[in-house]
């Protein structure tokens, strides 16, 4: 009795089984594939690590409720870097009904190229029927583009102020001032940067000392530097600074960066501006001393120069007149030319001297009306090894009565 019973219950668990079987088959084979929309979009960045926000909308066309379960991402660069491997929980979706799953996944590109990353999407739909569950693979792929966050990498605008500090002998001091602009929505770095600074011609004629910088997203940095220039860059109307370097950004662990080289002209100050200071003033004294030979009267003009400035000064195409002066009357009696160049180291002084004979003849008939004589010096200054010069007289006053 108890073995049919037992027979009895075997044939019932079988039957069972065979209609699960029958209703599973059934279904999987009348299971209408979900229709599913995947959005991947990078949600921030920064330059340690992105966040890509992972949305899985998926829509139960079917009249039962099916299940979503072990939804695996797996994120690749181009070069089979993996960048990230996330979960997301599934679950049940009713019939005629849509749900989505979302997933924020933490990626760091650790120097690979991101250009586009490749997200592999598997896990299982299935359906619940009586107490078994029959389940089929997913197996989804699908590239995000990064290619345009990479390669918007715009250069920063930059403007150059050059300010003359100090003229020495060895050259002129300079300090500069860069403006930069990040256009960029994220931040970038400034580096190995180069100035020289140059002539029209192309000849170098100096460099300027900057360091590099980083520039926060749409804003604005100011750096300084220092440098030097031959003191030929007088003699330019225009030089121009070549800033070159490189600019770059780090996105979520990649290094991205392009060369920059840019063109500044910078004006040449007028040499007037810096040797004529009220503060630091060259002295050019002039003493005349006289006495009668048997050729006419004798006018010995000394001119000396005290140099203050830290650059060497040259005086060029120097002349020597003197006049008689009565009652605001000027008359020329004679004229010294062809002076030596007056050449004063910076710091020292130098004396250079002329004589204008003035025959009696000429100067007798007006000893008695004359009340001055005066000397009137003309030169160009300049500075020793520059075009530019300034011209310049100079009026010394004596009275008569001295040298009669």
């Amino acid at each position: 009795m108890k073995k049919k019973i037992k027979i009895i219950l075997i044939i019932i668990v079988t039957i069972i089984y065979i209609i699960i079987g029958g209703f599973l088959f059934l279904n999987i084979q009348l299971l209408d594939s979900p229709q599913i929309i995947i959005n991947i979009e990078v949600a921030e960045i920064n330059s340690e690590n992105a966040i890509l926000q992972t949305k899985i909308d998926i829509d139960n066309p079917n009249d039962f409720e099916i299940v979503v379960k072990n939804l695996l991402i797996v994120t690749t660069t181009p070069d089979g870097y993996e960048v990230a491997r996330s979960l997301i929980n599934g679950g049940e979706i009713g019939p005629k009904q849509n749900k989505t799953f979302t997933k924020e996944i933490i990626i760091a590109f650790d120097g690979h190229s991101p250009e586009q990353l490749t997200s592999k999407i598997t896990g299982e739909i299935g359906v619940n029927i009586l107490f078994t569950q029959k389940t089929i693979p997913l197996n989804i792929g699908i590239v995000t583009s990064l290619e345009h966050l990479i390669n918007d990498l715009a250069a920063p605008s930059l403007n150059v102020t050059v300010e003359v500090v100090d003229i020495k002998t060895e050259g002129i001091e300079i300090n500069a001032t860069i403006d930069i602009y990040n256009s960029n929505n994220f931040e970038i770095y400034i580096k190995d940067i180069s100035n020289d600074i140059e002539t029209k011609t192309g000849k170098k004629i100096g460099n300027i000392n900057v360091i590099g910088a980083n520039i926060p997203g749409k804003g604005s940095l100011q750096i300084k530097g220092n440098g030097s220039m031959l003191l030929e860059a007088f003699n330019e109307k225009i030089i121009y600074l070549n800033l070159s370097g490189t600019v770059g950004t780090i996105i979520a662990g990649f290094e991205k960066n392009l060369s920059i080289d840019i063109k500044n002209k910078i004006l040449i100050p007028d040499i007037e501006e810096l040797i004529f200071s009220k503060d630091k003033p060259t002295i050019l004294s002039i003493k005349i001393k006289g006495k009668f030979t048997l050729r006419g009267y004798l006018f010995e003009i000394i001119m000396e120069v005290d140099n203050t400035y830290k650059v060497d000064l040259i005086f060029r195409n120097i002349t020597s007149e003197i006049y008689l002066v009565n009652n605001n009357d000027y008359i020329f009696i004679g004229k010294c030319e062809n002076i030596d160049d007056i050449i004063v180291k910076s710091g020292e002084s130098d004396i250079s001297k002329c004589e204008i004979l003035v025959p009696y003849s000429k100067l007798l008939p007006l000893i008695r009306s004359t009340e001055w004589v005066m000397n009137a010096v003309s030169s160009e200054i300049s500075i020793l090894g520059v075009n530019q010069s300034i011209f310049f007289e100079i009026r010394g006053y004596q009275d008569f009565n001295v040298i009669t």
